[in-house]
């Protein structure tokens, strides 16, 4: 009689384990936040390869490390969700959904960081505003860098110089990448 191993190679056993050791690193991340007990929420969208949404969900908070008794901040990724949401409102619902599925109470956010899009940003109808409807101890902080890439792109605007050298910069890369595709370069 042949005996028989047992294999754990099948895609639907790896996906298992996958989606198993998901659930303990979501678990870790849910305990940790709520011994800081205070975080600020980090959301950014981009399109993936298929031109579909992809929306990053990031939870922020101070927690005291036990072995060495320090405060460390922590990024932590939460998940990707798929939100083709463009108002800010939707987008707002969208946001209290996450942080209810995962049993987060928003009266503990207390900080919130978007990209600079109005929809995200307006002052009365953007999602910020709308998390400040459900908490108003939530404070918005707009990405810097953001914030730092559209000021270069409006200051570059009115410069004729630049925007003519930008035109060439990328007429210039567009026929170095044809030529080298079509071997004459």
């Amino acid at each position: 009689m042949k005996r028989q191993q047992a294999n754990y190679l099948s895609p639907e056993i790896q996906n298992e384990f996958i989606e198993c050791c998901a659930k303990k690193v979501l678990n870790f991340i849910l305990s940790e936040r709520e011994a800081a007990k205070y975080y600020s929420i980090l959301v950014d969208a981009t399109p993936d390869s298929a031109h579909m949404e992809q929306t990053v969900f990031i939870l922020r908070y101070v927690y005291l490390k036990e072995e060495n008794s320090l405060y460390e901040f922590q990024e932590r990724f939460l998940e990707f969700v798929d939100c083709n949401q463009k108002t800010g409102k939707d987008i707002a619902e969208f946001i209290c959904r996450v942080i209810k599925k995962n049993s987060i109470p928003m009266i503990d956010c207390r900080g919130q960081g978007y990209d600079n899009g109005s929809n995200i940003n307006g002052q009365y109808k953007g999602a910020q505003a709308e998390i400040i409807k459900e908490n108003q101890l939530v404070i918005n902080s707009p990405c810097a860098c953001y914030s730092l890439n559209l000021c270069v792109v409006h200051a570059a605007e009115c410069c004729a110089e630049v925007i003519n050298s930008s035109v060439l910069c990328k007429r210039l890369i567009t026929c170095s990448a044809l030529a080298r595709k079509n071997g004459k370069f």
